[in-house]
């Protein structure tokens, strides 16, 4: 009976794992596998010279054995055409008309916005966008500008005084002291004046309207003969 000492290598295992980071079905290699070493020790048993039995009797493990990991890929990438709308803004044009005051406002058309298709290369992995391409814009329906109307008129406003002149009366008075035929002023008459202000609105330089606003009257007085 004796015993042997043997050196004997043990199998790796492999492991896969599923990686989404990997394109679908594709395999990777991320860790080489490698046997382990394991020490037996065996009692032999002999019998007139010739081995009848042997008995494992110890087992040391010397060098384990290094798992193989393999990535299998289970990414889906997809590419898709998609397409949003978005409006196009109108403009303002503005139109004068020096027939109209400076108030004035109209509308004469309606301005209307127009919508616009953009189109876009979209890339999915594993149902997430990663990647947005633009590829074109075509117009669906052009905006329509809006026709403002504006009055530009000159407008001014300005107060003027105007005079009107009332004649003095003449009055003769008989004074029996005087010669027969003969006359005397007694009292030099004196014209009335009216000062009247207005507020006169003149459009492009014609008068429109004339308001008055205040009067001030200076009173006549007669002239008085005596004959």
């Amino acid at each position: 009976m004796k015993q042997d000492t043997r050196i004997e290598e043990t199998n790796f295992r492999t492991v896969t794992v599923i990686d989404e980071n990997l394109p679908k079905g594709e395999r990777k290699l991320v860790q080489e596998g490698r046997p382990g070493q394991v020490e037996k020790v065996y009692q032999l048993t002999y019998k007139d010279g010739i081995l009848v039995k042997t008995d494992l009797i110890s087992v040391k493990e010397l060098t384990p054995a290094l798992e193989q990991i393999i990535h299998i890929g289970s990414q889906v990438t997809e590419t898709r055409e998609i397409s949003t709308t978005s409006a196009i803004p109108y403009n303002t044009i503005i139109r004068e008309d020096k027939s109209k005051p400076t108030s004035y406002r109209l509308v004469e058309v309606e301005g209307q916005e127009g919508t616009q298709t953009d189109y876009y290369q979209v890339t999915y992995v594993n149902g997430k966008e990663t990647q947005r391409e633009y590829l074109r814009t075509v117009i669906t329906t052009q905006p329509v500008n809006q026709v403002l109307v504006v009055g530009a008129g000159v407008e001014r406003t300005v107060l003027v005084t105007e005079d009107e002149v009332i004649t003095h009366e003449t009055e003769y008075r008989n004074d029996d002291s005087l010669p027969e035929g003969e006359t005397r002023v007694f009292q030099e008459g004196q014209d009335g004046l009216i000062h009247k202000t207005f507020e006169k609105y003149y459009f492009n330089d014609e008068e429109r309207s004339a308001t008055l606003v205040d009067t001030t009257v200076i009173r006549k007085s007669s002239e008085i003969v005596l004959f």
